[in-house]
């Protein structure tokens, strides 16, 4: 899309040259907070913008992290009901190991 262009061209190498590592911390935006980017997009806005780009840096790095925190908390409940189902069949083939 249009946006992620705009975010590749703009902010994207505004951020990697702002600090060191950044080019790791931006894929991480990228990547994990594709549904959030109406959150990002004022951030980095700002970020073109401002002298101080450690400060709104922290700020993007912020909203990337909550974003994280959900996926890791959205990946531990789905292998929770994997394990679950899984100690369920291994339940069920005892039974039925027991039956015949």
């Amino acid at each position: 899309s249009n946006y992620y262009k705009q975010l590749e061209s703009d902010g994207f190498n505004v951020m990697k040259g702002a600090i060191l590592g950044l080019p790791i911390i931006g894929g991480i935006i990228v990547g994990v907070a594709r549904d959030n980017l109406g959150k990002l997009e004022p951030l980095l806005a700002e970020l073109r913008q401002t002298v101080d780009y450690k400060v709104t840096l922290n700020r993007v790095v912020g909203v990337a992290y909550s974003n994280i925190n959900e996926m890791h908390k959205a990946l531990d409940d789905a292998i929770n009901a994997l394990t679950y189902m899984s100690t369920q069949w291994h339940d069920l083939d005892s039974q039925y190991s027991g039956v015949h």
